[in-house]
């Protein structure tokens, strides 16, 4: 049987060992290899990437055992398609992506293009922007009640090992305020806001408790708010250091107009990695 590979895009500039590191910890995770990609403009020569890497890979003998290769190939249709292409063709459990300044690569990790290879693939997408040094401890996992529950949390702990995890939903506020707007009365909306809370809670610890494993399990939390606030709050309680997403699952016209909270997590300075997983279906 063939042991997954986690494709890691780098340009070679000072974000490269953060993205194989983060590749490195997955690729443990889930039992496999990293394959290294550096994508270049058409009209400019390749660089020696193996060399360009030597001093990282030496440093750490256990690291450079998990590189299995690395490639460079030109991005003739575009960074995003190029490394979706990569991706496609090692049939890769994740691609691993960074920061980056150079020119030639700038696009890709600016949210807009970042958010077009997140389009393009139906691989997990896991966005490094924590310094290498800063080891995963915790992660924050996101989820929606409208859709199952078990399938992204799994696929978070497979990804990602056995981390600290919380599992987090956000309450639209709408209705709350509706309730107010017609005048209830502050104890009919207590009791809404009540019931409401701890009917989403129990569904995530039910969650919780069928993936839970000896010695790890997930913590719930269900909050009312807007989610991008909500979010960044339990990221600072938690102290996590990657936060679990999954698109929403809307139609490609719907997505290009509006995008989607993992779109726009993506697109913020967000002090953690993010990892976004598939939409369903």
């Amino acid at each position: 049987m063939t042991a997954p590979v986690v494709l890691a895009a780098v340009d070679l500039g000072a974000g490269t060992a953060t993205v194989i590191t983060r590749a490195a910890h997955v690729a443990r995770a889930i039992g496999g290899t990293v394959s290294v990609l550096h994508c270049v403009d058409p009209e400019e020569p390749g660089p020696n990437a193996r060399r360009r890497l030597a001093p990282l890979l030496d440093a750490d003998a256990e690291l450079g055992e998990l590189i299995a290769e690395v490639r460079v190939r030109p991005h003739i249709h575009g960074l995003p398609e190029a490394i979706a292409e990569e991706a496609d063709h090692l049939d890769a459990a994740v691609i691993v992506t960074g920061r980056s300044q150079r020119p030639f690569l700038a696009q890709l990790f600016k949210g807009g293009t970042t958010v077009a290879l997140l389009r393009r693939t139906r691989r997990p997408l896991l966005l490094a922007r924590l310094p290498a040094e800063r080891p995963y401890d915790a992660a924050l996992v996101a989820l929606d009640l409208t859709r199952p529950l078990d399938p992204p949390v799994s696929a978070a702990r497979r990804l990602l090992g056995p981390l600290r995890m919380e599992l987090l939903t956000v309450l639209d506020a709408a209705t709350r305020l509706q309730l107010v707007v017609a005048n209830v009365g502050e104890e009919a909306v207590a009791v809404y806001e009540r019931d409401r809370k701890q009917g989403a809670y129990t569904a995530l610890t039910a969650c919780a408790a069928r993936l839970a494993e000896p010695g790890w399990a997930p913590s719930s939390v269900a909050v009312e708010g807007k989610p991008e606030e909500e979010i960044t709050r339990r990221l600072q309680a938690v102290g996590a250091e990657v936060l679990v997403l999954q698109p929403d699952q809307k139609d490609w016209l719907t997505r290009t107009l509006v995008g989607s909270l993992t779109e726009t997590v993506l697109e913020r300075p967000v002090d953690c990695d993010v990892l976004a997983l598939p939409a369903p279906g």
